[in-house]
């Protein structure tokens, strides 16, 4: 059995705001706000915009990003779940202000 972890979920997170283009912000987590299949609890803030939650995925960035999976586990952003494509684009959208032709 794979052992998800705080610190790869915050590498994936930073990963997915690398991926937005997210390039000013500010993570704030809480360590003990793990569930018991996990996911671990950030709050992402970009200066002068709101701030979003994220649930990240503790697992490998390569389980998460996993294209052809239906399995691959999914990023929760504010309370809505995401493959990582669409997570990236809805990161950009929340924290740019930037809408991909993908997100509706």
């Amino acid at each position: 059995m794979n052992r998800w972890s705080m610190n790869q979920a915050w590498s994936n997170l930073e990963e997915m705001l690398r991926e937005a283009g997210v390039a000013s912000y500010e993570i704030r987590s809480d360590p003990d706000a793990k569930n018991d299949i996990g996911y671990f609890l950030f709050w992402v803030r970009v200066p002068g915009k709101k701030e979003v939650s994220v649930e990240m995925p503790g697992c490998s960035l390569a389980t998460l990003k996993d294209p052809i999976s239906y399995k691959a586990p999914r990023v929760v952003i504010s309370g809505n779940t995401w493959w990582w494509q669409f997570a990236v684009e809805t990161t950009a959208d929340f924290l740019n202000g930037v809408r991909h032709s993908s997100v509706a």
